[in-house]
């Protein structure tokens, strides 16, 4: 499994692979409980490999993030998602040094955390993922093609 192949779906928590194409959207699978739920098109869905992170100079991938967590930490972070509000800037600071902090909310620690958890031992962030121009999912909506990621 690759980070660009993750998804997640603003409103409803959870990391989830798109497993299907509908006429109005997708299917999506729980990477948690494998649940599967449809996922409208015109809902706004991220592909991990799409976010990055404000740092005070430039952007940083998520994958890169997840590197560093997984080079410091392993697979067990050493701190949990819900610590406080301090914790979890200090543990940030110290993965992403010069992290924009007036950007950067601990409510976006705690889901980076969160998500670190459900990916741990499943993905290895320290290999490069390789670029492959068939790996972009579309489906046709109201206005035409809409990349879902």
């Amino acid at each position: 499994m690759k980070l660009k192949e993750i998804l997640t779906v603003p409103g409803i928590s959870g990391l989830y692979k798109m497993i299907a194409t509908t006429k109005t959207g997708f299917i999506v699978e729980s990477l948690t409980d494998g649940k599967r739920m449809p996922v409208n098109s015109t809902q706004r869905v991220s592909g991990l490999g799409d976010i990055f992170i404000y740092r005070n100079d430039e952007e940083m991938p998520l994958a890169e993030v997840f590197k560093k967590m997984q080079e410091t930490d392993g697979e067990k972070l050493a701190v949990s998602p819900k610590g406080t509000d301090e914790e979890l800037k200090k543990y940030f600071k110290k993965i992403v040094p010069d992290f924009d902090e007036s950007r950067v909310h601990v409510s976006h620690i705690k889901k980076m955390l969160t998500w670190y958890g459900i990916l741990s031992g499943k993905i290895d962030f320290t290999k490069k993922e390789e670029e492959d121009d068939d790996s972009a999912i579309s489906f046709q909506d109201k206005e035409g093609i809409r990349e879902v990621w």
